[in-house]
Order: C-alpha cells, then sequence, then structure tokens
C-alpha cells in the first residue's frame, strides 16, 4: 500500500464524530504547526469498539489530519493504524454513550457560532429522535427551546418521525405535544403575553394622565446637534448649521427634559455616528437608562471621516418600569427609507413608536411644523395647535407656551427654545 494512504481510507468515522464542523483553514495551520513543533498531539484520538464489529474513530477527525499535514505518520505502509499511545478506546461495558461524549469532549475547545450549534443539535436529533429536548439541551449546552425549534424544522421537512414520547435523562417517557399543537400553543401563549403587555402599556397611560401637572410617558427628540469639523474654514460646506440652528451636547444636555418625562416613561433619541458619545450622555443626564436601538438606513451614501455615513440611529431609553413590547411583536431593528429633505426623519420610525405605545402621553422635541395628531411638540419651529385644539394651559409644562416668533436682533439662534 503506497505511504500516502490517509487514515480516512483504513478508519470508518462513527456518526457521533460528524456533530462537529471540521476546523476551517486557519485553525487547521495553527494546529499542524502545534503538532510539527510538538512532534504529536497531546490529547489522544478515541475509537469505538463493538463487539464483532471494526474500530470507528469517535473523536479526532482534525488531529488526524494535522497530524498527516505535519509529516507524521498514522497509517504505516501495509495500512494499518500505527497510533500507539495517541489513542485511546471506548467500548459498551464503559458505560458511555458515543453521542454523550462527543459532544461532552468538544463543547469545550470549540467555538461554534448559533447556527453551527443548531447544526450539532440536529445531528443529535436525527441520531437520537428519542431523546427529549431539555436531554439533548443539558448535553449540548443550549436552551431546549433551541432543540424544540430545530425538531419541529426537521419534523416538517421529514427529515426526523414526529414521535408521541421521548425519553428523558432519568430514562422516563414522557409524552410529546404534536407540530401543530405546539405552534398553536405557542401562539395562544404569545397572543396572551401581547395582551397583558397591551393592558401594562394602557394603565401606564393612564397613571400618567393623572399625574397633578402634564407629564410625558413617550418623549422623542431629534435635537440639532452641533458637529465641529476639523477644520472650520472647509469643513462647513454640508454642516447642518447651514439649515437650520444648531446647540452645543452641553446645551442640549442642560434642557430640563426630566422635568417633563413621567416617572414611568420612555425616550427615543436620534443620534449620529459621530454624536453617539454626546447622546448617550445626554439620555442618562436627563434620566433615562439606555436599552437598545435602530438603525434608519438612508440608501444613499453621505459624508464622514472614516466612512461615508449611510445610517442613523435612534436610542432608546427607558425611566421606571416601562413595557417592552411582547415577544413576537417586536419591529426590525433596521428602517431601510430614502432620506428626503435634511433632517427629516422618516414617517416609518413614528409608526413603529406609535404601534409600540398607542396610548401614553407623547410628545417630540424639536418639532418642525404642526404637532403629529395626538402628540404635543415642542421647538423654536414648531407650529402652535389651533386655538381649540389648545390643552388646558394649567396642564401643559409652561415652556410650551412660550412665544414662537422669529429670533430677534441680537439674540443668539441656540438660546431659542430651551426648556427653562
Amino acid at each position: 500500500m503506497p505511504k500516502s494512504t490517509s487514515w480516512r481510507h483504513v478508519l470508518p468515522i462513527h456518526p457521533a464524530a460528524n456533530l462537529f464542523p471540521l476546523m476551517g483553514s486557519g485553525e487547521m495551520s495553527e494546529l499542524t504547526r502545534d503538532i510539527k513543533q510538538k512532534g504529536g498531539i497531546l490529547s489522544p484520538v478515541t475509537l469505538w469498539l463493538e463487539s464483532g464489529k471494526a474500530p470507528q474513530l469517535l473523536d479526532g477527525r482534525n488531529r488526524l489530519d494535522a497530524m498527516e499535514a505535519a509529516g507524521l505518520t498514522v497509517v504505516d505502509k501495509s495500512g494499518e493504524l500505527v497510533l500507539g499511545t495517541d489513542c485511546e478506546v471506548l467500548n459498551p461495558s464503559d458505560g458511555v454513550e458515543p453521542f454523550a461524549f462527543v459532544l461532552s469532549a468538544n463543547l469545550h475547545r470549540r467555538h461554534l457560532t448559533p447556527e453551527q450549534k443548531r447544526g450539532v443539535v440536529a445531528g443529535v436529533l436525527k441520531a437520537r429522535p428519542g431523546q427529549s429536548n431539555r436531554r439533548i439541551a443539558r448535553a449540548a449546552k443550549v436552551d431546549h427551546k433551541t432543540v424544540g425549534a430545530v425538531r419541529t424544522k426537521l419534523e416538517a421537512t421529514g427529515e426526523i418521525p414526529q414521535l408521541k414520547e421521548t425519553v428523558g435523562a432519568d430514562g422516563k417517557k414522557r409524552a410529546v405535544m404534536a407540530a401543530a399543537d405546539r405552534a398553536e400553543e405557542r401562539a395562544v401563549k404569545q397572543q396572551a403575553k401581547a395582551e397583558r403587555r397591551a393592558s401594562r402599556e394602557a394603565d401606564l397611560a393612564r397613571k400618567i394622565t393623572a399625574l397633578p401637572s402634564k407629564r410625558y410617558g413617550l418623549l422623542f427628540a431629534d435635537p440639532p446637534w452641533r458637529f465641529e469639523p476639523w477644520s472650520r474654514e472647509t469643513g462647513m460646506d454640508r454642516a447642518a448649521d447651514n439649515h437650520y440652528p444648531t446647540m452645543t451636547a452641553d446645551e442640549i444636555r442642560a434642557l430640563d427634559v426630566a422635568s417633563i418625562a413621567a416617572p414611568d416613561s420612555v425616550l427615543w433619541l436620534w443620534a449620529t455616528a459621530p454624536m453617539l458619545p454626546d447622546a448617550l450622555a445626554t439620555m442618562a443626564h436627563w434620566g433615562f437608562a439606555y436599552r437598545s436601538h435602530a438603525v434608519w438606513d438612508k440608501l444613499a451614501a453621505g459624508t464622514g471621516y472614516w466612512f461615508r455615513n449611510v445610517h442613523e440611529i435612534l436610542l432608546v431609553g427607558v425611566k421606571g418600569n416601562v413595557p417592552a413590547p411582547a415577544p413576537g411583536t417586536q419591529s426590525s431593528s433596521l428602517i431601510s427609507v430614502a432620506a428626503t429633505t435634511h433632517s427629516a426623519k422618516p414617517e416609518a420610525a413614528f409608526a413603529l413608536i406609535e404601534s409600540y405605545f398607542p396610548t401614553l402621553p407623547k410628545i417630540e422635541l424639536f418639532r418642525r411644523g404642526p404637532p403629529r395628531p395626538g402628540w404635543d411638540a415642542w421647538g423654536n419651529e414648531a407650529e402652535a395647535l389651533p386655538a381649540s385644539a389648545d390643552p388646558d394651559p394649567l396642564a401643559i409644562p409652561s415652556f410650551l407656551l412660550r412665544d414662537r416668533q422669529p429670533a430677534t436682533a441680537g439674540e443668539q439662534p441656540s438660546d431659542r427654545g430651551r426648556l427653562q
């Protein structure tokens, strides 16, 4: 037999050994160099031997491949394995279950992506569909819901049977709900969660509305951030200052937004990439804790020093106890809408916010034009409500009733519209 015979030609591979993906080229090159430097492997490969059957490789595909790549002899000229102390042999009498052994041996030393973990789970389910979701989850170190989702997919494609019962780690059999019944139960639970969340949001709105002075449960702010370019002589040609009066981060933080925020409220705050640290600091100064964010893809490249920015960031911060969306009702974090006029924000963002919080009292800070239906608005370019629609002046913060006449001579634009 030629000297170049590979171990793969003479050693069968146990199905459990294929649960994990092979190493990528980079990892394999690193392993090969390590084996070449050390003259061998530190952890022996494992063979599985059942009575009356040929040995099978249970664990060690990457190590054997790397040994051959390093020039070490794995199979001699006669076609025999020459592993010696580089090999250990297990059999059923050792009380070892092959798939459980492979999972235990590899999970701690392999860095798997979520998709690769689902692939491992799928491999176990195909080989051992009778094992319960929790049993497989415990061995694979994943959530039992992940196993359930993979099982449902494999059942739907006919890759594994739909069983009426499975066996847990304790050896006891338990009834399994049919896939259609599981889907129906999940839908009922999600609907119940959505209804509970809607009830909480409505209760919070009533609580805020009952406060002695007007407070808002939802605040939306698109501050006129003043961004300082590297050079004001050459970098101001496309600056926001050319379109509207801007404010420094310190001036924006100094606005008394906390005085109009209800004890339980949510803040939606726009920021550009270079102003992100200032936006987060402003959110904290106003009394809100950062929770998450969405990204507006404007579908056209703008300006920037490191990148030509195509996006803006919509930060979400919470004060007190505000209900997050019910599971299954969350919107995508990506809003892909073409930009229109300078600084105008997409209608899709407002629609998302209103779907999350339909009943909370809302205000838009730095609004341009008339308020949105059902919202209050504030800003030096915000238009006043019609007289017939003006809210009770005793219940609305005083800054909302400030005169909105054009700035007088000598008045600084950044002084306009400041919350006092």
